[in-house]
């Protein structure tokens, strides 16, 4: 399974919208160190992009938060999307986030959701991202937009992650 989610990363074309600033992870650097509306290094490259200043620092205490357009759907993303970030994290951070299965509350949370506005247009494999300094929001029309925005915050992270993650998986290749 692991195998098959990597193979999908690497395979991402998704039309994207972006909305961001930079990504911390615990006391890393921050990804994007460059002013507001310089387009961070990410593929496939955005629709449309708004820099904003400021960053958002992910740590053991944020917590991802799914919800769907049903039961179903809100598990999928859960198992999908909320597990993805789970694992990455606690493989390559050494913490567990939490996946809840409901609209966030508070601060300091990652919120991948296809409820709320109308986002048929985005078809099933678009996206916004809205990264603020205490959150961050994915919306899309179906899980697969919330899969590829959920990437787009991967490629966002430091590289670090990337090659903890790689030291995880070698065996499974």
């Amino acid at each position: 399974m692991k195998k098959r989610l990597w193979n999908q990363l690497i395979t991402t074309t998704a039309a994207v919208t972006l909305v961001c600033g930079s990504l911390f992870v615990s006391n890393v650097q921050p990804v994007s160190a460059a002013p507001a509306n310089v387009m961070p290094p990410i593929i496939p490259k955005p629709a449309n992009f708004t820099g904003k200043t400021g960053s958002f620092t992910i740590n053991s205490s944020t917590t991802i938060y799914v919800q769907g357009k049903d039961a179903t759907e809100t598990q999928e993303i859960a198992d999908n999307v909320g597990g993805y970030i789970k694992n990455k994290f606690a493989v390559a951070a050494g913490f567990s986030l939490n996946v809840v299965k409901a609209a966030p509350s508070g601060t300091n949370y990652l919120y991948f959701t296809t409820t709320g506005d109308d986002y048929s247009a985005m078809k099933a494999e678009g996206y916004n991202l809205d990264v603020a300094t205490d959150h961050i929001t994915v919306t899309a029309n179906k899980p697969a937009g919330l899969f590829y925005g959920m990437d787009t915050i991967r490629q966002m992270l430091p590289a670090d992650i990337e090659k903890k993650l790689l030291d995880y998986l070698s065996p499974l290749f």
